[in-house]
């Protein structure tokens, strides 16, 4: 919306209205009816992209409905940040997670060991520190390798594991992992991750859900032994 500066009829002075000035010859102002619905329209349309119901007797709504779109384009943006990380020569790298974390995902490319035998973990943790314990309903599921042979679903307990069985000197794993917050007044989160292990060809998928005794502040990724010949570790983190 603007000044009605096209219309004739209002006699607007340098753009804007006036009260006139006889001395100088200059007319007062007038408001037309287009002019004041106009007007009318815009601020009513503000009011009902807040929810609010107009009241003409109610001179709070243009704030209530500006303060109300505010805080709604607050709530529906994202927050995003990215991190990255080389692991070699390292038993364990750490990743710092904002508070207001909702999903967070690691990308994890050539991940090698030292130490045949060794596997890495995938392990949560608050501002107190890591959490080893409690990683419930710990599932991995792997399918066919390369050579097209079967391997059943296993259960395997409630270590963080991110594949079934140790890797050896010419094994390498590839893949993501992505971790959720089941709900915004919780501290319970689950994840599920796709890895591809190099040198038999393995894929398959891991599970699990792990409530903290507090809110998530940090994602580590270690060996169970020894420590990383390679690799590298992405993440991402979105939020509100």
């Amino acid at each position: 919306m603007d000044y009605p500066v096209s219309d004739e009829f209002a006699k607007l002075h340098n753009g804007k209205f006036t009260d006139g000035d006889p001395q100088n010859n200059i007319p007062p102002s007038k408001n037309s009816a287009t002019n004041i619905n106009t007007l009318y329209d815009e601020l009513l349309a503000t009011l009902s992209s807040a929810g609010i119901t107009p009241d003409e007797n109610n001179t709070t709504q243009l704030a209530q409905a500006v303060a109300q779109l505010i805080t709604n384009a607050t709530a529906d943006s994202q927050r995003r940040a990215q991190y990255t990380a080389q692991v070699t020569g390292s038993s364990y790298v750490e990743f710092v997670i904002p508070s207001w974390a909702r999903v967070v995902t690691l990308d994890f490319t050539d991940l090698s060991l030292d130490n045949s035998g060794d596997y890495p973990l995938l392990y949560l943790g608050t501002s107190a520190g890591i959490e080893t314990n409690g990683y419930a309903a710990y599932k991995l599921e792997f399918f066919e390798d390369l050579n097209g042979n079967a391997i059943a679903n296993e259960e395997l307990g409630t270590e963080p594991k991110l594949v079934r069985q140790n890797l050896y000197d010419s094994e390498s794993v590839s893949g993501s992992a992505r971790l959720a917050l089941v709900d915004p007044g919780s501290a319970a989160w689950v994840m599920n991750a796709q890895i591809f292990r190099r040198g038999d060809g393995v894929a398959g998928s891991m599970h699990y859900n792990k409530s903290l005794a507090d809110a998530l502040a940090v994602v580590r990724l270690q060996t169970n032994k020894g420590i990383f010949d390679s690799g590298y570790v992405g993440v991402s983190i979105e939020g509100l």
